[in-house]
């Protein structure tokens, strides 16, 4: 057994401090500290070999730059790891310890899931920003990913808006710009089976309602509507939720936000009519979100939140709109009722099961993303409760494999301190319980995480979003497999 002084001499030894003497505190402290330096710095050192032993396969999984640059970070952590000693380093040692255990992880999940991130484009002038990026496909071997380049003002007024289109033909790890050969015009490929052509115009999320599939169907919100200050009196007096400066707004803009349209297409896609949607009641606080859905028995559904009383109703609901004749008809059912806090952006998904599940954003906290199924096809829904899902946004679909997966972002670093970026939920028991992946972790950085998304015929995934990347915001993606992901 080592004496009180030989104890002394060891830590001495590892640390450099100054020799303290048998009994005093000074030693009792050293001793602890010392062995928990040492214990962390073997934790290093293996975390840095097995990092190494998995090298050469991150090496062969990488194909886009930013996996190049997961590769080159594991090269020099596992680099730095490996001349690292243990005399002097003890600053470092607990921290680099850390960095090792996300970077063997990160290295893990991405082998795991084959998960790769992209950059799908970037803002072409330094003051704009990239917002709304939308994803449409896939068809004919193509993905075509659409972005709006902008000044932002607010939610309902931005300036220089212009929509920029993209095109992968490798299931969305590589993107370029879809031009029309001789006039520099834009064009992309048609969403439909068809094959590639057509104008940007032929783009719409439509969803194909069975069981002849020639029926196609897409509701769509026309957005704030802008009024002037003047305004103000005769839109309270309808009883209108109206959006001004002090809810962020320009000042001097009302903007309000209360019509449903909708593409249909009788033909299989060859013609189509735009019209609004006549709803079965007046909503004077209404705001379709994300992209509607149909279910297999021809029914289509359309997510929105709201308000039926601006004055009696503090908070919003989750709504959603149904038809089951093709639009010709249409009710509104509460998904979710809010009490205590706001049930807003929702997103809707069939499980293979045929229940339809609803993930929603609560506000103004966003830490929780909450749920509710329906078993009769979206007209009735079990009480809302929170899904285990932390973060805001939610976006879901169904993969080829029977996967639900739901897309969401950690916006901002003040309400998840931990750092933002985004995830994915995945569930193989049609949304009862999810398990969660990191899909991009963006530290600090602000995420705007409205994302859409496409099950792949493989199984994979990809989705698209915004996120800010060296302080630049930039339209993003991710291609990954849910189902390894899952235990």
């Amino acid at each position: 057994m080592k004496t009180a002084f030989a104890w002394a001499v060891v830590i001495s030894e590892l640390t450099f401090a100054p020799f303290a003497f048998p009994g005093t505190c000074h030693a009792e402290e050293s001793r602890g500290g010392s062995k928990l330096i040492a214990a962390d710095f073997h934790a290093l050192r293996q975390c840095c070999a097995t990092l190494g032993e998995e090298l050469p396969r991150l090496r062969r999984w990488a194909k886009t730059k930013e996996d190049q640059q997961l590769v080159r970070q594991c090269e020099a952590l596992v680099q730095r790891g490996g001349s690292l000693r243990l005399a002097g380093a003890g600053a470092q040692i607990a921290s680099l310890k850390r960095e090792a255990a996300a970077k063997l992880a990160r290295a893990r999940l991405v082998l795991k899931c084959d998960l790769h991130n992209v950059t799908v484009g970037e803002r072409s002038r330094p003051d704009h920003d990239i917002l709304s990026s939308s994803l449409y496909g896939p068809a004919a071997g193509q993905l075509v990913a659409a972005y709006r380049e902008c000044v932002y003002k607010s939610d309902a007024v931005v300036e220089s808006s212009r929509t920029v289109y993209m095109v992968s033909c490798d299931e969305g790890l590589t993107w370029q710009p879809y031009r029309q050969p001789g006039d520099g015009q834009r064009k992309s490929p048609r969403t439909d089976q068809r094959g590639p052509g057509g104008t940007v115009s032929s783009l719409n999320q439509a969803a194909v309602l069975p069981p002849d599939g020639k029926t196609r169907i897409e509701a769509f919100s026309y957005g704030w509507e802008n009024h002037p200050e003047s305004d103000r009196a005769q839109l309270e007096a309808k009883g209108f939720y109206i959006f001004d400066h002090k809810e962020g707004n320009v000042p001097g803009v009302l903007s309000i936000d209360y019509r449903v349209g909708m593409r249909r297409s009788r033909d299989g896609g060859a013609t189509w009519e735009t019209k609004e949607i006549k709803l079965p009641c007046f909503l004077p606080d209404l705001r379709p979100h994300m992209r509607g859905i149909a279910l297999r028995d021809g029914t289509y559904l359309y997510p929105m939140y709201g308000r039926y009383n601006v004055k009696k109703e503090k908070l919003v609901s989750s709504l959603v709109l149904r038809t089951t004749d093709g639009g010709d008809h249409w009710q509104i059912h509460t998904i979710a009722k809010a009490t205590a806090v706001n049930f807003d952006e929702t997103s809707l998904v069939e499980a293979a099961n045929g229940d339809v599940v609803a993930v929603i954003r609560t506000d103004p906290n966003q830490t929780m993303l909450w749920q509710a199924i329906s078993k009769d096809g979206g007209k009735t829904w079990s009480e809302a409760r929170e899904s285990g899902m932390r973060g805001s946004v939610p976006f879901c679909v169904r993969t080829s494999d029977g996967c639900l997966v739901c897309i969401y972002g950690r916006r901002e670093k003040r309400i998840f301190p931990n750092g933002t970026g985004m995830y994915a939920g995945v569930s193989k028991d049609h949304g009862h319980t999810w398990q969660n992946l990191c899909l991009e972790d963006c530290g600090s950085q602000f995420v705007d995480s409205y994302a859409q998304a496409v099950a792949l015929p493989n199984g994979k995934v990809f989705t698209v979003y915004t996120a800010f990347r060296n302080g630049r915001s930039s339209s993003c993606g991710t291609l990954f497999t849910p189902s390894r992901a899952v235990d």
